[in-house]
């Protein structure tokens, strides 16, 4: 006696009933969309913070920059959230949602430690243990001071740190409290070309102090 199955072409799983095959398929095929979409999200969202960061020429600018585009990035966190019990929305912003302050310092170093973060094609480097690695990356040593509302009903989780590094404000110790947060961070020249301006303008300033003799 000759058994039919069929056999899904994504998984390589067998089914013998046709039903339960079909129901799989649906299931799979919804994956596949769900994920279709959320890649098409991210690389249209990386193509426009690259324009939007190439007009960003100095530290103080990054803060303003991102009050005003708040929305754009709390849809880009959102659109993340495609599989998992955190698409139930427990790890998303809500369209209450508002920053309404974001004060970002920092000093600039030219070997800025990627002991815990690194630049988006970078590596990081634990301690520097490794040698074979890079252990630094010119960049910012940021603190980070924020505030975030949202109306009481959604009083769960509230996801500001994943707004600032998916824009490359990565975030190190500190942490919040109901609406606001504070964190040590990084911001990496790597990730934000159009602050190399910044640096530029900063050696050639040193260069003409020496030149005066003043240091």
């Amino acid at each position: 006696m000759k058994i039919l199955v069929n056999k899904c072409p994504d998984t390589g799983e067998l089914f013998e009933d046709d039903k339960v095959y079909k129901n799989h398929r649906r299931k799979i095929l919804r994956e596949q969309r769900k994920h279709e979409k959320f890649n098409l999200a991210q690389a249209e969202f990386n193509k426009w913070l690259e324009i939007e960061k190439e007009k960003l020429h100095h530290i103080n600018d990054v803060a303003p920059w991102f009050i005003s585009n708040q929305r754009a990035i709390m849809d880009a966190v959102n659109s993340r959230y495609v599989t998992g019990w955190n698409c139930r929305g427990w790890d998303k912003f809500v369209p209450e949602d508002v920053f309404t302050e974001l004060v970002i310092t920092g000093i600039y170093e030219p070997k800025h430690s990627n002991s815990h973060n690194c630049p988006r094609n970078g590596v990081s480097n634990w301690c520097g243990n490794r040698d074979d690695l890079p252990k630094s990356y010119p960049g910012f040593k940021v603190r980070i001071y924020g505030k975030l509302v949202r109306p009481p009903q959604h009083n769960y989780r509230y996801p500001y740190s994943d707004a600032l590094n998916i824009v490359g404000i990565l975030t190190g110790s500190g942490g919040g409290g109901n609406d606001n947060f504070n964190y040590v961070g990084s911001i990496f020249l790597d990730d934000w070309p159009g602050l190399k301006e910044q640096i530029r303008i900063l050696e050639e300033d040193q260069i003409v102090s020496r030149l005066k003799g003043k240091f």
